[in-house]
């Protein structure tokens, strides 16, 4: 009992100093976290407030700020004349970021940074903003690249520098003399795009899909607003009147009617067809109803008759498949060698075999070993892997044991294995003489036997495997076997 105690004290002690160990831990990354969200706000009021004007009180060096101390009157007329809200440090800050680097799209870099200081803060997920971040960076860089794109293709420049910085003039010079500005401007819009869905979607297709859906929708919409308007037309007698067309904005349902009230011109329902008499106006006519028996009768359809009727299906000929090759039948010699060499390499095992029986299947040939008495299984299957090597097979799977035999089955597939014919399964017993509701014929077990079951009993089917597998051809036999 008391050593219970010493070892829950020790363990409580030890996780007191871990917890201590990561508290200063965390307030650092606090700290850390404050500073730097402090850091980028500064840098994007610096950026958002930047303007050309500035430009010139800000190109001077960062050592000549201490002046900024003294009663230097040049020092002070520039600060006097600066538009920044952060003063001369951020005019500095703006122009050297800016016209230095990638224009205006660094002011995406003091987003990131607050975002990560948050991210710190909040201890989020670090991989997901990570590579946003390099999306983001990417994209801005391509985007600098496409304004001094622009600024190549026009003369004199469409916009002024602070739109690409010095890195976006200087890759696009670089690939305008690569590609040309046609095969530059392609490329680099190229770039952006798949930029951009990198980073929204990860996805190319996802993207092409949304884009496409929202397109279907807005078809979609835009066509069934035009169906909800019904044109009616009024036609005023020959005195001089002009013809109106009328746009009813609701569906009318058939057998009412559309009135024209006599004092304010408004449309109502559910007016006599005097007031129309009454005011001159002559309504279209309208075609007379027809009952529904004798439309059918004039498309030589009766209501009366049983629409289920029996279809004469003569099920296709076996003729049409392709008979069957010679039966390919499975080497002796490498039966019996792949026998000897599993007695022997389990034998170096200390795994001593009775007996071997093989069954060759088309595909998979199964050996079934009697172990002597006193073997254990479990050694037969942890020596699986060694079993494929010294039989230089693709892959061995071992049955320990058989269900109802007192043997281990080693699967071991065929250097060449046979084809199975479709015409072979149609043509069985087993298959003709099914008594399943929707027999399919699947193909042949290990012993070559004729695979057939009933479809009616898995309406659930999972048709699965890797590429080359089958499964297009497994379909295939379905779709034959109900043929």
């Amino acid at each position: 009992m008391a050593e219970k105690v010493r070892n829950s004290l020790t363990r409580s002690s030890s996780h007191h100093r871990v917890e201590g160990k990561d508290v200063p831990m965390r307030r650092r990354n606090q700290i850390v976290a404050l500073l730097l969200m402090i850091v980028s706000l500064l840098l994007l009021l610096s950026l958002v407030s930047y303007t050309s004007a500035d430009q010139a009180n800000g190109d001077f060096r960062f050592s000549e700020l201490g002046k900024v101390f003294s009663n230097d009157p040049m020092i002070r007329a520039r600060a006097e004349s600066t538009r920044n809200w952060l003063g001369l440090l951020g005019a500095i800050v703006s122009n050297a970021l800016i016209n230095s680097t990638i224009g205006y799209g660094i002011i995406f870099f003091p987003i990131l940074l607050l975002a990560w200081g948050w991210t710190i803060l909040r201890r989020g997920n670090y991989h997901n903003l990570a590579l946003f971040s390099n999306y983001v960076l990417i994209a801005a860089l391509l985007l600098a690249s496409i304004f001094g794109m622009i600024r190549l293709l026009t003369q004199p420049p469409l916009m002024p520098m602070e739109w690409s910085g010095v890195v976006g003039d200087f890759a696009s010079i670089v690939l305008s003399r690569l590609l040309g500005t046609v095969g530059g401007s392609i490329t680099l819009l190229a770039a952006l795009f798949i930029v951009v869905v990198l980073a929204t979607d990860l996805d190319l297709k996802t993207s092409v899909d949304r884009i496409r859906n929202l397109y279907l929708r807005v078809v979609e919409e835009i066509s069934e607003r035009k169906k909800k308007r019904k044109p009616v037309e009024i036609i005023f007698p020959e005195s001089g009147e002009v013809t109106a067309s009328i746009d009813v904005s609701r569906q009318k349902s058939e057998g009412e009617e559309v009135a024209l009230a006599e004092d304010s011109g408004i449309l109502k329902d559910e007016v006599p067809d005097q007031s129309f008499s009454e005011l001159g106006l002559e309504l279209p006519h309208r075609r007379p109803e027809q009952p529904v028996e004798r439309e059918n009768e004039q498309l030589g359809v009766h209501l009366g008759e049983n629409l289920e009727q029996e279809i004469d299906y003569s099920f296709p000929l076996v003729d049409l498949l392709d008979a069957p090759q010679e039966k390919d039948r499975v080497d002796e010699e490498e039966l019996e060698a792949n026998a000897e060499l599993l007695r022997t390499k389990l034998a170096n095992f200390g795994v001593a075999i009775e007996s071997v029986s093989v069954t060759p299947g088309p595909v998979i040939t199964l050996y079934e070993l009697v172990p002597a008495s006193g073997v254990k299984i479990s050694r037969i299957v942890s020596l699986a892997d060694d079993l494929a090597l010294a039989l230089a097979a693709k892959g061995i799977r071992i049955m320990a044991p058989i269900p109802g035999k007192s043997a281990v089955g080693v699967e071991i597939p065929n250097r060449s294995p046979s084809i199975v014919h479709i015409r072979s399964l149609i043509n069985s017993t087993k298959f003709r003489e099914a008594k399943a509701a929707l027999p399919i014929a699947l193909g042949k077990t290990i012993s070559g036997e004729v695979y057939v079951d009933d479809l009616a009993k898995m309406p659930h089917l999972l048709i699965a495997g890797a590429t080359g597998s089958g499964k297009s051809i497994g379909i295939n036999t379905i779709i034959t076997s109900f043929l």
